[in-house]
């Protein structure tokens, strides 16, 4: 888990940075340059170049929303692909749209996103402005870069076994630990009792109850080895 949040801070951040430069060069002097040397900011107004900064955020939180939740789809587990085939263990493979809560979520967050940047006046509330089709176009584009990142780590730690937990199988009271690195080992549950409070019969009828005393039997303890003397009346030895 650690491991994939470094990479994913790191890859998230780069991301960011690229769309922010990126969208801020496009806006500057009206070019569109891709060569910074060739921007010449000094020939902008302030108005111009608040709007080109503007733009530039509006794009890098629209690439983080999405980023985001095309990488929730992956975030669903730390070591099973979303792809594969149908099958057990690691390998099964989680499906894109076997979680309909997600699909709900992701589909209400994108037309929410969608709408608080292109209606006037909530956009404002955000410091949004409506972006044009190349921003949006790079974008969604580069939106599925942390999920492939993430599912090409999920790949390493499989190819490795990179922080593989140990696999537990319980068969009765017999409980084996296997590793990928260690051999199995079989260790047996002791078996346990239950304690059960015990009324004894009334004399007579309407007869006040009570309990048997703490000396007469032991029902904390094992059952005696040879019950036989309970059916014939005789007190069993307690061990």
């Amino acid at each position: 888990m650690v491991v994939g949040m470094v990479v994913q801070t790191f890859v998230l951040t780069g991301m960011c940075l690229l769309v922010y430069i990126v969208g801020l060069i496009w806006n500057l002097d009206g070019g569109g340059h891709w060569d910074p040397a060739q921007v010449d900011a000094s020939a902008m107004t302030d108005d111009e170049k608040n709007t080109a900064i503007s733009r530039a955020r509006t794009m890098t939180i629209l690439y983080i929303v999405f980023a985001e939740l095309l990488r929730s789809y992956s975030a669903r587990a730390l070591r099973v692909s979303v792809f594969g085939c149908v099958g057990s263990g690691e390998h099964r493979g989680l499906g894109l749209f076997t979680n309909r809560y997600l699909q709900y979520a992701v589909s209400s967050a994108v037309l929410c996103t969608i709408a608080i940047s292109l209606i006037p006046g909530v956009c404002d509330v955000f410091s949004m402005v409506p972006i044009d089709g190349r921003e949006w176009g790079l974008v969604i584009g580069l939106a599925p870069v942390p999920f492939a990142a993430d599912e090409f780590c999920k790949a390493i730690y499989r190819a490795t076994g990179f922080g593989a937990r140990p696999k537990i199988a319980v068969n009765g009271s017999t409980v084996a630990v296997t590793t990928t690195a260690t051999a199995t080992t079989t260790t047996t549950a002791p078996a346990t009792f239950t304690p059960v409070t015990v009324i004894a019969p009334s004399a007579a009828i309407g007869a006040t109850t009570s309990p048997v005393p703490s000396h007469a039997i032991d029902i904390t303890q094992p059952p005696p080895q040879q019950p036989v003397g309970w059916l014939s009346g005789t007190p069993a030895p307690h061990s």
